[in-house]
């Protein structure tokens, strides 16, 4: 089992199973008025959770080894 470690607002750690990542998103302008401006990406879990990080989506994706954007 491989785990990524994020970072939530209060700057707590969380480690994530690589496998239970669905989706990285970075907030759609309509979150905004839903989510603080220090969310810079909501990772979505194979079981309809998610979490909102500091970590930028492009960064995430690099730590996955997605080169797509």
């Amino acid at each position: 089992m491989e785990f990524i470690i994020l970072h939530t607002l209060d700057k707590r750690d969380v480690h994530v199973n690589l496998l239970y990542i669905v989706s990285v998103a970075e907030p759609k302008p309509a979150d905004k008025s839903t989510l603080t401006s220090e969310v810079h990406c909501v990772v979505s879990l194979v079981d309809g959770k998610f979490i909102t990080v500091v970590e930028s989506c492009a960064s995430i994706r690099k730590r996955l080894g997605d080169t797509e954007k």
